[in-house]
């Protein structure tokens, strides 16, 4: 046989491949066996996550800050009040800084151990987000899709991969709504005990998380979609209210034991300065106009554009059929989109809870589609839509590989090994290639999801990791480790204070200002603002910090 007609051949089987793909695509999703979704889930999202998370350095900012006050903790054994450079310090409640403790005792004080808990609260917020999914009834590919969604918004990624608390509040608001939703449902009745512990347990994880005002985050569109559902329904359900009520006000009593404690131990003043600072303040916090209104470049991508068509899309199911999973879903998205909006001022980073139920509309509008469920376009149309997907992912597996080594070489980022990602992409789509023949579809399906996650750690590996070198105090701590004796800090800030707690420990480090003497020799770090390097043996720059060592014998002035 000529190679001529053999290649012709190929092409003929390759292009009857595709013929009937829309249905074929709905045959695989629905004969799948559930427990292959959720491990397909947990590896692709340990292939995102874990990938390329070694290169990552804690940044300035809220990074060190937080990991500066769990090393404290940890090293002081106080483990009811943070503290930063010996000052109490109440941005957060100590949930999240224990969750760190046991990271810091297993992994030694690395950047890898200090993110570790918000990597594991991204994976566990992902497949609980998968159980929600289940407990409305959807299928198990609806599920996993959903999940998959939410892993791959842009900020939810790379919130995971950051050291905040952020992840940790979505899991604890999906534990909320999966709690209600389950325990509302008439055929688990059995299991309604459970599923109001589930309850109240994401509410007081939310509370601890981010004081009592994370828990309106899911309580508000509870009640709202309790309430709604009554009006459609005509059936007022009191006992649904009397079971929230006695849920919130038993997720309440591990926060008001830590702030009885404050009390206890400070009296009124830092009492009074946690509810309003971090409460009140934040939920009247200064009224400025919602950033996303001018920069959505940030807000869940790359799926922001499904998100309006599968509002429409659930709306009309809501009018049209009285669904209840999308009304509930529409409920816990915008009832705390429009006070979390206000209180957000600036920072959008606030709406990634909300990143959950966007990707359950989305999730659930793909899904449904690609079963064949939404009979809105003809079978050829369908066809269409499932090569033009295919081309997607495929162009993507042959181009970003490249882009991400190109981009990483240009940038000079150091140690070949963070380029692992997109050399096994580029081979994966060149299997693709053999892989698009008849009965193939299953293998196929999964390879794509594969080949879609691994951008991911090219992202961690390449763009994060050139971020994080350009902001991060890695350097200057890096050569002070070894020095001797005490290292004192000039007139902290926060970044400086929790920088140096988490790289040198609370013992090796002394702070000093208007009161203290640092004699001559003495190792200072010091903001630029404060230092005048006519008096200082300048060692670095980093940044708006200076290591330096004293000159004269004069007390320092403020």
């Amino acid at each position: 046989m000529s190679s001529n007609s053999a290649s012709g051949i190929i092409n003929v089987e390759r292009e009857s491949a595709f013929r009937g793909s829309y249905k074929r695509v709905a045959e695989v999703t629905s004969s799948y066996a559930e427990w292959r979704y959720w491990w397909l889930l947990f590896a692709l999202l340990l292939l995102m996550y874990l990938g390329n998370v070694c290169y990552l350095s804690l940044e300035q900012g809220e990074e060190v800050i937080i990991a500066g006050v769990a090393r404290t903790m940890l090293e002081s054994g106080d483990y009811f009040v943070p503290r930063l450079n010996g000052r109490i310090f109440l941005e957060y409640p100590p949930l999240y800084y224990y969750l760190e403790c046991l990271s810091f005792r297993w992994f030694g004080f690395t950047a890898f151990a200090a993110k570790l808990p918000s990597i594991l609260a991204a994976v566990v917020g992902a497949h609980m987000l998968y159980y929600l999914l289940r407990a409305m009834k959807t299928s198990p590919f609806t599920a996993f899709l959903s999940s998959l969604i939410l892993a791959t918004s842009v900020q939810y990624f790379s919130c995971g991969l950051y050291n905040c608390v952020d992840t940790l509040l979505v899991l604890f608001c999906i534990m909320s709504w999966l709690g209600f939703y389950s325990w509302s449902v008439k055929e688990q009745k059995r299991k309604r005990l459970l599923f109001f512990t589930l309850l109240v347990a994401g509410l007081a994880g939310c509370s601890l998380t981010r004081n009592w005002q994370g828990m309106l985050i899911p309580l508000s569109g509870i009640i709202f979609y309790m309430a709604a559902d009554d009006l459609i329904q005509r059936n007022f359900r009191l006992e649904r209210y009397i079971m929230v009520f006695f849920a919130a006000l038993l997720a309440l009593i591990p926060y008001f034991c830590y702030c009885r404690f404050l009390y206890t131990e400070f009296g009124w003043d830092t009492l009074l300065e946690l509810l309003r600072q971090n409460n009140y303040d934040r939920l009247m916090l200064s009224g400025r106009e919602p950033e996303y209104l001018y920069d959505a470049g940030g807000l869940f991508q790359p799926w922001l554009i499904f998100l309006f068509i599968a509002v429409v899309f659930h709306l009309r199911r809501v009018v049209r059929k009285h669904a209840v999973n999308s009304l509930y879903s529409l409920c816990i998205l915008f009832v705390p989109l429009v006070w979390l909006s206000y209180a957000a001022g600036g920072q959008h980073i606030f709406l990634l809870p909300l990143y959950a139920p966007a990707a359950i509309l989305t999730g659930v509008m793909f899904g449904m589609f690609a079963e064949g469920k939404i009979v809105k376009f003809t079978n050829n149309m369908n066809d269409f839509i499932i090569k033009v997907s295919f081309y997607i992912i495929f162009g993507l597996g042959l181009i970003a590989p490249v882009a991400f080594i190109i981009a990483g070489v240009c940038l000079g980022l150091p140690g070949f090994g963070r380029y692992w990602a997109a050399v096994l992409m580029f081979i994966l789509t060149l299997r693709v290639l053999s892989l698009v023949k008849p009965r193939h579809e299953e293998r196929l399906l999964w390879y794509l999801a594969v080949i879609f996650a691994l951008i991911y750690p090219n992202i961690s590996g390449i763009v994060l990791a050139e971020r994080s070198v350009g902001n991060t105090l890695d350097g200057m701590f890096a050569g002070l480790e070894s020095k001797p004796g005490r290292i004192y800090l000039y007139s902290p800030d926060e970044t400086l204070a929790g920088a140096a707690a988490f790289y040198l420990g609370q013992e090796r480090i002394a702070e000093t200002g208007a009161e203290g003497m640092v004699h001559p020799g003495d190792i200072v770090i010091a903001p630029l603002r404060y230092m005048n390097p006519v008096r200082w043996d300048v060692r670095e720059y980093l940044n708006k910090y200076m290591v330096a060592e004293r000159l004269g014998e004069k007390e320092i002035a403020e």
